[in-house]
């Protein structure tokens, strides 16, 4: 038989979430679930949709085509919009294909969790302040100006970021696990289901595409 496993991690006193949730961050969701207040978890998504918005910059190289003031204006005004929709979005998600799972928190418990999971994003954000300095406007495009140095701190940053990531993500796992006090393997679960659906609507579509034309 399958049953839900409590797992209620006891709730500290205080806590400095910025650095628990990075080797505790069970008893980290819960203290945000318990303790933190939900306006402060708000400032984190609005500022977390910030750097999302650079780092999608990046990845699909913007500076091609627009200047790097006007991408900062994007992330700046556009961030914290998405951030926000993206919040109530994958926490009402996560709640629904969570409770079918068998899980028991609430859309409140999911939304605290997934506020607090924005400091996986800002802190390694931080890497945005070195990229800057040494490899400049340039982080943006194609062509990476700067030599031989910015080419190293160019491969050092991806790393970094590949840490945040992937540590980001294990993290998130807990968190939601913690939320709906069942396993880590059905958080991943909870996870993925939607991500995999997204991809096949994203074949379908591509398919139609290819038929039309």
């Amino acid at each position: 038989m399958n049953k839900t496993v409590e797992n209620l991690q006891p709730v500290p006193e205080k806590l400095n979430p910025w650095l628990s949730i990075w080797v505790r961050p069970k008893v980290t969701a819960r203290y945000a679930i318990e303790k933190i207040p939900m306006n402060y978890l708000v400032v984190l998504v609005l500022i977390g949709g910030i750097f999302e918005v650079l780092d999608k910059a990046v990845a699909k190289n913007i500076g091609d085509k627009i200047s790097t003031p006007f991408i900062f204006l994007i992330a700046l005004v556009a961030g914290p919009i998405f951030g926000y929709l993206g919040w109530w979005i994958g926490s009402g998600i996560a709640y629904i294909i969570g409770k079918w799972l068998g899980g028991k928190g609430t859309y409140r418990e999911l939304r605290a969790v997934y506020g607090i999971i924005n400091i996986f994003y800002i802190i390694g954000g931080i890497v945005w302040i070195p990229d800057l300095i040494i490899i400049g406007s340039s982080i943006f495009s194609s062509y990476i100006e700067g030599g031989i140095g910015a080419t190293i701190w160019l491969f050092i940053s991806a790393f970094l970021n590949m840490v945040f990531v992937v540590w980001g993500f294990v993290g998130t796992l807990f968190c939601v696990a913690e939320a709906h006090r069942y396993p880590v393997w059905k958080a991943l679960i909870t996870i993925l289901i939607p991500t995999v659906i997204l991809l096949l609507f994203v074949a379908i579509f591509a398919f139609i595409v290819i038929l039309i034309l």
